[in-house]
């Protein structure tokens, strides 16, 4: 395959995957049914927290799906098959979404959604991963670092999904499974936030690094 082959089957599967993304996204807002009351709206408002829960989760998941694909994909079987169950998988997380808006108490359900969210996340990370290993010997250094960042934070946001399943099949939805839900989701947002402070300074040291060596 040649580079502007190659580049050509890159745009293409890129394209595919931001309509499937903003469709979902579409379906999500059109999901949304106009109460028979407007007090109804502030009756339960979990509607629009899963809304906006959603709206983020598939909207950092479209970024750093955007930035693999500016940077590390390649056109090889094993990433275009993980890249259209990924697509699949984000479908079926909107989906979800909805039914826990209309089933808010129902245990299997939510072990729908965290599964699903956990299988999105791990999905990219794999793809970042595998996409890594191509293209190891043609990213220099800042490139690398890049990519390996993204993909530790895949990673990361990988795991409270995973410990959200695990809980929901020890306990029922309750206060209990919602406690843990709530720490882990917690203290992965502090360990995202602590883990980004950490790589910005590395990032910033090896920009600097070049400088360095270049007046020496």
């Amino acid at each position: 395959m040649t580079a502007a082959t190659e580049e050509r089957h890159v745009r293409r599967y890129e394209a595919f995957s931001d309509v499937v993304i903003g469709f979902s996204l579409a379906q999500l807002g059109v999901s949304l049914a106009v109460p028979a009351k407007a007090a109804d709206l502030f009756a339960n408002p979990w509607w629009l927290v899963a809304f906006f829960w959603a709206f983020a989760m598939i909207c950092a998941m479209w970024w750093f799906h955007h930035r693999f694909f500016a940077a590390l994909f390649v056109p090889v079987t094993s990433l275009v098959l993980i890249n259209f169950v990924w697509l699949a998988v984000v479908v079926l997380c909107v989906y979800t979404t909805q039914i826990t808006v209309r089933f808010p108490t129902e245990t299997g359900v939510w072990r729908m959604y965290y599964i699903l969210f956990g299988l999105a996340y791990g999905l990219l990370a794999l793809s970042y991963r595998i996409a890594l290993r191509l293209r190891a010997g043609t990213l220099n250094e800042a490139a690398r670092f890049a990519a390996q960042r993204a993909y530790a934070f895949m990673l990361l946001w990988t795991l409270p999904f995973a410990v959200c399943t695990v809980a929901l099949f020890v306990f029922p939805w309750g206060a209990l499974s919602g406690m843990t839900i709530w720490v882990t989701f917690t203290a992965t947002g502090i360990a995202s936030a602590v883990l980004g402070r950490r790589l910005r300074r590395r990032e910033a040291a090896l920009a600097r690094e070049p400088a360095a060596t270049l007046s020496g």
